[in-house]
């Protein structure tokens, strides 16, 4: 139980880092490039099927999480949005059923 709960801690700061490391884009607008977002969903996604040893226990399974994915990519808007957007629409990704 502490290792889960360990590696959700970390989840967690390392998606904190990669918005905080996005701090550029946009500045005028307070928006982050859509683009850029999407490469830090996906790398975060590498790092979780990566690092964890079983990912998608908790989340309803391989497909599951790939839709989760899926639809977390699709749900970032064209324009970008702030970081504090961004973070909302990581948490529900990141925090499953069962922590």
């Amino acid at each position: 139980m502490t290792h889960e709960r360990d590696f959700h801690i970390i989840v967690r700061v390392v998606a904190i880092a990669l918005v905080l490391a996005m701090g550029g884009a946009h500045a005028q607008q307070n928006l982050l490039e859509r683009e850029l977002l999407i490469e830090d969903v996906r790398q975060l996604a590498d790092i979780l099927e990566s690092t964890h040893p079983d990912p998608y226990r908790h989340g309803g399974g391989r497909i599951a999480f790939h839709r989760r994915l899926h639809e977390l990519l699709h749900a970032i808007p064209g324009e970008g949005m702030t970081k504090d957007d961004f973070v909302k629409l990581l948490r529900p990704f990141l925090v499953t059923d069962g922590f």
